[in-house]
């Protein structure tokens, strides 16, 4: 079984302002996965977090929606997160997206 790529980011609930996100964008990002790997896991449950923008120093307090797949690692997946994290800045507005890769092994 080729190398594998789990590939885990979270979405805000809400803008920067306060204003709840339109469950539309999630539809968007989730279908665009599957449309493209076949399948993709999303956690109900909100993650919370805490963050320092380091340039402002205003604290900024998040509720977020997990979202995780496994792929082949391979150069044109990489490419394909790192393209989508920077989409995903645009869509939700935001200064930074988490989103992380670990390597597994599927058994």
């Amino acid at each position: 079984m080729p190398p594998k790529l789990r590939y885990e980011f979270y979405l805000p609930t809400y803008y920067n302002d306060r204003t709840p996100i339109e469950p539309k964008k999630y539809r968007q990002v989730k279908n665009k996965i599957v449309e493209r790997f076949g399948a993709i896991s999303t956690h109900p449950a909100t993650v919370q977090g805490t963050w320092i923008d380091k340039s402002s120093n205003i604290t900024y307090f998040d509720n977020c929606c997990r979202f995780e797949i496994c792929v082949d690692k391979d150069d044109e997946n990489e490419k394909f997160f790192e393209e989508l994290k920077d989409e995903l800045k645009e869509i939700f507005m935001q200064r930074e997206i988490y989103m992380i890769f670990t390597e597994v092994n599927m058994v």
